[in-house]
């Protein structure tokens, strides 16, 4: 049986509980079980456990080369292989009740690394670093690590705006923003209490963000490879979405408003930092999380917002452009959550009228794909769109 792919998007949520006995919840079991074929099309060849998918989607994955397998029923004891999207003591613990070879898992030892690694505090250490090797570039000032409310009251006293942030989280939802004027109880009750879970919390001035992005890596014992871009936006929080455009175009973009030789200095310390400081320990995808933006009348760049060690939403756009859509084109790559399934089901039926998806030698070259089948349950969506 060719790899096995666990998708658990969910993974930093059960990194913070440090539980085998990790429980999601339903919102997060839909996201999971809605989005479960994802890994496909950026594990090529990969098996994934799944009852079914449509006969539509099915073809059209055909007609664009997309090697994969499901199986409503994998025989775990006799795999030879397994990846995940992140690996934890729930996961692990799940599969080896379900037989798993543990010699194909990771040992408590690395997954309490794993954790490690994955806390903000990498972000802060690797941010550090940067400083202290970029020191011609003007780059702002390192976060903070608070654990008291004497610090909290400090830090919050010092600037405009705050931003607070949860050593593990994910998407968005281990972060709150403050300022000494609408700070309040509940804020102090969530910041009391991330503390005393998880040991601290990270602190840093609020920007006026003109631009996210990031750069994807990929490390192993003996290298680190630089992956490419991923452009992304948020609501401002949470990650909502994508542009689909070669990395070359979003690297001049980048420059445009920071200078190439600041992109270019960041992401050959960013390599040494994780060659020197992760790569011993993780092997795999990470993202780093950036953004450009505007201080004073100048503009900045923020070079080390988080680091992701998984793959990341922007890792599998870059892969799918890279892929599936042909050279040259533009398009959005957008998650979507429906409170109503049927609205999705009738949004699905709409795009494919009015934007019919053209394929040619196995390439999009134009119109709109879920990236999942859509049933009549959906409620989330990775859909793609690749303008004419």
């Amino acid at each position: 049986m060719a790899k096995i792919f666990v998708f658990n998007p969910d993974h930093e949520i059960a990194l913070a509980s440090n539980n085998c006995k990790y429980n999601p919840k339903r919102n997060i079991l839909r996201f999971n079980d809605d989005l479960s074929i994802l890994p496909v099309w950026f594990c090529s060849g990969c098996t994934i456990e799944r009852s079914s998918t449509n006969s539509e989607w099915s073809q059209t994955a055909s007609s664009m080369g997309l090697q994969y397998d499901v199986c409503d029923k994998i025989d775990y004891p006799a795999l030879t292989d397994i990846d995940a999207w992140g690996w934890n003591k729930s996961l692990v613990a799940s599969l080896t009740e379900r037989g798993v070879n543990r010699e194909l898992l990771p040992d408590d030892t690395r997954l309490t690394i794993i954790r490690r690694l994955t806390e903000r505090r990498t972000a802060v250490d690797a941010m550090e670093w940067l400083l202290s090797s970029l020191c011609e570039f003007e780059l702002p000032t390192p976060p903070v690590i608070i654990t008291n409310q004497a610090e909290i009251d400090d830090f919050t006293n010092k600037y405009s705006e705050v931003v607070f942030k949860s050593p593990l989280s994910e998407s968005g939802r281990g972060v709150r923003f403050a300022s000494a004027q609408t700070i309040n109880d509940n804020l102090r009750g969530w910041l009391r209490r991330t503390i005393e879970q998880q040991g601290y919390i990270v602190a840093e001035e609020r920007y006026s963000v003109l631009q996210n992005f990031a750069m994807e890596f990929h490390t192993t014992h003996d290298i680190t490879t630089f992956d490419g871009y991923s452009l992304f936006e948020t609501d401002g929080m949470a990650y909502t979405g994508n542009t689909l455009m070669p990395d070359n175009e979003i690297e001049a973009h980048i420059s445009s408003m920071i200078g190439v030789e600041l992109l270019n200095a960041v992401k050959s310390q960013l390599i040494i930092f994780i060659q020197k400081n992760i790569a011993p320990h993780y092997n795999g995808h990470l993202g780093v999380d950036m953004f450009v933006f505007g201080q004073n009348g100048n503009t900045l760049l923020h070079p080390c917002v988080e680091i992701n060690l998984r793959p990341t939403m922007g890792l599998v756009a870059n892969i799918f452009y890279k892929n599936f859509v042909k050279a040259g084109k533009r398009g959005l790559f957008t998650v979507d959550f429906y409170r109503h399934s049927d609205e999705l089901l009738a949004d699905h039926i709409r795009r494919k009228a009015d934007k019919p998806l053209i394929i040619e030698n196995r390439l999009i070259t134009n119109g709109y794909l879920s990236l999942c089948p859509i049933g009549g349950q959906t409620q989330y969506r990775v859909r793609v769109e690749v303008y004419p």
